[in-house]
């Protein structure tokens, strides 16, 4: 898998950003759900200053060709990873043969474009893998800028393009590109949504064998849905349809239930209510969409779900918009489950067009904007991986390129410079045995503090130095939970709340000690539970726990916990 992205080290706000640059990673499918979340795994092939790319004939899309060609040289080279494999010797004698082909091709809209030369949101047809959705006028305006919409609101109306329609496409634009006046060919390309360019993927012959756009072209769902997207765009809306319902105090309801709320530990949530500002309106407005990074909106969906749903939906206020956002966020619930392997292909497409269809019904078909039809593409990515990978981990991936970026001296040799210390950085994590691992047991453990310990000696019978403690600790492969997070954990057959109190090793084997709380109600239709506290310490197994939970304390001793979708679904 390939990704590549524009980073942008030191400050994003100063005038003069000479140090930004294009940067490209790759990895395998096969680590698997669990290991592509991490950073480590994901390696840095590339990383050159965008003034330099600039000058390349191609850009971007030339630097990616000649990359691919390093990975997969034409027929007559000795190292063909997709026909021949590359043969390596294990430290302990053994030889083995590694095959590789290009598979997936994950990325933002904007890099898929410079990729791909497609038009992407800007082009009439603006979908590279349809050949008969069209974009028309929106009435939405995000940031001052006109939108398109899309024709198509369900999968079954679409009309697929195969690879051949693709490279179709890229030979007939390059014949026009001879034959046409500037104007024609303007109108040419945006009608067929290409733009033209001195190098294309899809003209280099020495690719032929190994691109293929409508098998390796994946949208990312972050930035469809949370980054930019469409959570910003019907959120907004919703706020919008609530005021003219006679609301006018509807941001400063949000934020202080939002105040009341509390958040794991690890998710580094610092005053969430911040985005419900009296400010916040006019931004929010003036932008055509609500302000919030993609962490917050993964934050924040779950509570601001539960509110919709108890506040105003059931009172009346904006039905159809609140009945828009409650889907969107199940879809949102959905995303987050795919890593688990609990959803398949058709509950994807049922709650894609559960979702377009509430959207239609509240805001309108002139409200939809070209994202709104990526939705109808991951059924099919679903499909054909068995999962679906966001952008999260790329993303904080440039931290590391940035790390050493802003502080590289040498700049006549920037990328020589960067690239060997990214390097370095790549192999000293390799060597860390701990990079593969994703077995459940402490992160970063020490020895227990000797009152703790105490208490687990007396309790596991064990010597002191077989017990270990940590503030976080591996519950599953795909999470952790640290000290105060409250959790959901297994009771017999059925889960039970309560707060970390530490996490242990004992003798290698993980334990937690949990306050256990107890049940008052299970409420499904919103998805929460209410509890009241107790300070009754428990042992259990770090394996039971399910889930770290987002809670609001109702009372002095009762508090409600936001059910998770490891709860909900699967």
């Amino acid at each position: 898998m390939l990704y590549t992205d524009e980073i942008v080290p030191g400050n994003v706000l100063a005038p003069l950003t000479l140090r930004k640059c294009q940067g490209m990673y790759w990895t395998f499918f096969e680590f698997g759900p669990e290991l592509l979340c991490r950073e480590d795994l994901w390696f840095c092939i590339s990383a050159k200053r965008s003034s330099m790319v600039t000058n390349v004939e191609g850009n971007m899309a030339k630097i990616v060709g000649e990359l691919l060609k390093l990975f997969f040289p034409m027929t007559g080279h000795s190292l063909q990873p997709e026909a021949g494999g590359i043969q390596f010797t294990s430290g302990g004698g053994g030889v083995f043969r590694l095959f590789a082909v290009f598979d997936m091709m994950l990325q933002d809209g904007g890099a898929h474009r410079i990729i791909w030369m497609c038009k992407g949101d800007a082009g009439t047809k603006f979908c590279l893998l349809c050949k008969n959705a069209l974009a028309l006028d929106s009435t939405t305006c995000i940031d001052d800028e006109p939108m398109l919409r899309a024709n198509v609101l369900h999968e079954h109306e679409l009309d697929f393009a195969t690879n051949a329609d693709v490279r179709g496409t890229v030979a007939r634009i390059n014949g026009y590109k001879i034959t046409d006046n500037k104007g024609t060919f303007k109108i040419r390309e945006q009608a067929l949504g290409i733009t033209w360019g001195p190098y294309n993927l899809l003209s280099d012959p020495d690719l032929n064998s190994v691109v293929n756009p409508c098998d390796q072209f994946c949208h990312d769902w972050m930035h469809c849905l949370i980054a930019s997207g469409l959570f910003q765009l019907v959120f907004h809306l919703l706020l919008e349809d609530l005021e003219r319902a006679g609301l006018r105090n509807v941001y400063e309801l949000f934020q202080n239930y939002v105040m009341m709320c509390n958040w794991q530990v690890g998710y580094h949530t610092n005053n969430l209510g911040r985005f419900f500002d009296s400010t916040r309106r006019t931004s929010n407005r003036k932008a055509g969409t609500f302000k919030c990074q993609a962490s917050d909106a993964l934050a924040l969906y779950p509570v601001l779900s539960f509110f919709v749903l108890t506040m105003f939906l059931r009172t009346g206020h904006a039905v159809p918009a609140c009945g828009a956002f409650i889907t969107l966020c199940d879809l949102l619930d959905l995303f987050t489950s795919c890593a688990r392997g609990v959803v398949t292909p058709l509950m994807m497409r049922r709650r894609v067009h559960l979702f377009l269809d509430a959207f239609v019904a509240a805001f309108g078909v002139q409200s939809m904007i070209p994202k709104c039809h990526w939705l109808l593409h991951f059924a099919r990515h679903l499909e054909r991986w068995g999962n679906l990978l966001a952008c999260f981990v790329t993303e904080r991936k440039h931290k590391m390129l940035k790390r050493y970026a802003n502080d590289l001296d040498n700049t006549s040799h920037f990328e020589r410079s960067l690239m060997a210390e990214v390097v370095c950085h790549q192999i000293q994590a390799l060597d860390d045995p701990n990079t593969f691992s994703s077995a459940i047991g402490l992160v970063k453990p020490q020895k227990a503090p000797r009152k703790l310990a105490d208490v687990l000696m007396a309790e596991f019978q064990v010597e002191y130095e077989f017990v270990a403690t940590a503030t976080t600790s591996r519950f599953s492969k795909f999470a952790t939970c640290s000290k105060k997070d409250v959790v959901l954990f297994t009771k017999g057959e059925s889960y039970v709340a309560g707060e970390i109190s530490a996490h242990a090793d004992i003798h290698c084997v993980a334990v937690s000690i949990v306050s256990e709380w107890a049940l008052l109600e299970h409420a499904a239709t919103t998805m929460s539970a209410t509890w009241t506290i107790q300070q009754n310490p428990v042992y259990i197994a770090t394996s039971d726990i399910i889930a770290a939970c987002v809670w609001t304390r109702m009372s002095h001793n009762v508090v409600r916990t936001f059910l998770p979708t490891r709860v909900t679904i699967g």
